[in-house]
């Protein structure tokens, strides 16, 4: 799962920034499972230490007025989440050697006074974070696995059209091209945990991009590979026309 954190002292920024991201994650309806925000580092710390099977994207200022300063408790963050993605927020610019001679991989410094611009640098450096960390766990999840009976099976992610919650309680279809089965599951966590570059078109779908034919805008249905249409929502049809994370000018109907 990925969550956002943001640590910074001067409390109006902090506002600032968390209502920009809560804005953006749910226009986006992006699988981002909590943001906490504080002005303390060791709270933040505290709160990463104990969410460790957690991936972060990290919004921290330099100066903290602490004895534990924006780089210090990046170094820590390191420590625990060597995935995560660090964004500065700071007028301190003249830091940024420094955060390179410490080796910490820091993604983006914001500066602070450039009101114009802040808003844009914010949500680009969010998209830019949510994205790199969605395509390491592409590369590190292949295959999704299932319990059936007393098997445990594996599929490769590739091989599944799409996710569609099941008329029975508490248990899900996997499509296949040319089979289905049905197994226990929800699909915010398949979507957190074993497929995170799937879409969520509908409260009952999750697809695999991959296997996207069509959108039928009209319908509101999305044609697949293996020639089933699935519903897509009014609200997920509009987040795709104004969507950084999703190219819907590909696609025909």
């Amino acid at each position: 799962m990925i969550q956002v954190i943001i640590c910074e002292q001067q409390k109006e920024q902090r506002q600032r920034v968390e209502n920009f991201i809560k804005k953006y994650i749910f226009i986006e309806d992006l699988p981002i499972s909590s943001i906490f925000s504080c002005s303390d580092p060791q709270i933040a710390l505290d709160y990463i230490k104990n969410s460790a099977d957690k991936i972060g994207i990290y919004f921290l200022g330099i100066n903290l007025n602490h004895e534990i300063s924006g780089i210090k408790l990046a170094q820590e963050i390191r420590k625990y989440d060597a995935r995560g993605k660090i964004i500065f927020i700071t007028q301190h610019l003249e830091f940024a050697f420094q955060t390179l001679k410490s080796r910490l991989e820091v993604l983006d410094f914001i500066e602070k006074e450039n009101s114009i611009t802040f808003k844009n640098r914010v949500l680009d450096s969010l998209t830019i974070a949510y994205e790199r960390i969605i395509q390491g766990k592409k590369e590190e999840q292949q295959f999704f696995q299932y319990e059936e009976e007393d098997l445990v099976k594996i599929v490769p992610l590739d091989e599944i059209v799409y996710f569609e919650t099941s008329s029975k309680p508490h248990k899900l279809l996997i499509h296949l091209f040319n089979s289905t089965k049905e197994v226990y599951g929800s699909l915010k966590a398949i979507q957190q945990d074993s497929a995170p570059d799937f879409y969520r078109s509908h409260r009952s779908f999750l697809l695999n991009p991959k296997h996207i034919q069509a959108i039928k805008k009209e319908e509101r249905v999305i044609e697949m590979s293996n020639g089933n249409n699935c519903f897509i929502s009014i609200r997920a049809l509009n987040q795709l026309k104004h969507s950084r994370l999703f190219d819907i000018d590909k696609f025909n109907g």
